[in-house]
């Protein structure tokens, strides 16, 4: 009976590890979950990542925050949408947050990862992960950049380039982001080793090159556009540069048009958390 009993933990134990192992494996996940847990880190939240058996490649993970005073609650007071959070896993999370010495509410989150089989039946692992300071760091960066042109933004946008790519791959994006202020920006030539001169559209793209390389999405409006003003005030996403014109940027609108412009003819919008860029 105890051998059946171990066997069944170690299956279990095996299916957790290949639940988590999914999850880990979807392009941006991790940095997606990372900064929702970070934005609400005041809250003890569980951040919880679903899906369905059927879902392949990951592009039908959900992600929403649990406050404590949501998945704290005892089952007969549970709301109907959190009746999977078992005693077990509350006592989990009640221990992670109120007991155990090696979570650090500023350093770590926990996480919930389920899968919801063809047959209805809810496999949901609970563990603690560790945020990624880079990740936040990041999008505070961005947020600034978008929100104004000081030149201690891009200053900070150049140092975090420098601090999280290797020395090679860092210097050929800030020579990148030097080239195309001087010939689209007009901002005259930047010595290596410089910041060049801030404007709106570079700022822009310089923040674009932050979110891609988290891998999350860079929500913009359409603004001030002439030959097609029916498209101001449109939502969408950039996608990357145009292929055909180094100027402008690729951009599906949500509405599934693909659109190319300028960068001077979009703003960065925040639409809730930020979230992983799709397929």
């Amino acid at each position: 009976m105890h051998a059946e009993k171990g066997g069944r933990k170690k299956d279990l134990q095996q299916a957790y590890r290949g639940i988590a192992q999914f999850f880990s494996s979807v392009p941006g996940f991790a940095c997606e979950v990372g900064l929702m847990a970070w934005k609400h880190r005041n809250k003890s939240p569980l951040i919880h990542a679903w899906t369905y058996e059927s879902d392949v490649d990951g592009s039908g993970i959900q992600v929403e925050m649990i406050p404590r005073t949501a998945w704290d609650k005892e089952p007969r007071l549970q709301d109907i949408n959190y009746s999977w959070i078992s005693g077990d896993h509350r006592e989990t999370l009640r221990h992670a947050f109120d007991a155990t010495t090696s979570f650090r509410p500023d350093e770590h989150f926990m996480i919930a990862l389920k899968i919801i089989g063809k047959d209805n039946v809810h496999r949901a692992s609970v563990g603690m992960d560790s945020f990624a300071v880079k990740h936040a760091r990041g999008v505070e960066i961005v947020d600034a950049l978008t929100a104004a042109t000081r030149p201690k933004d891009l200053a900070d946008a150049f140092a975090w380039f420098e601090s999280v790519f290797p020395a090679h791959d860092a210097q050929e994006q800030l020579k990148c982001i030097r080239s195309r202020s001087e010939r689209l920006y007009g901002g005259g030539f930047t010595p290596p080793g410089s910041v060049p001169v801030p404007t709106r559209e570079l700022n822009n793209e310089v923040a674009y090159m932050m979110t891609d390389s988290l891998l999350i999405a860079f929500n913009v409006q359409l603004l001030g556009l002439k030959g097609a003003a029916h498209l101001n005030g449109k939502e969408g996403v950039i996608c990357g540069p145009d292929p055909a014109n180094p100027a402008r940027w690729t951009t599906r609108l949500d509405d599934g048009k693909l659109v190319n412009v300028k960068a001077t003819n979009f703003v960065h919008v925040r639409r809730g958390e930020y979230t992983r860029k799709s397929p």
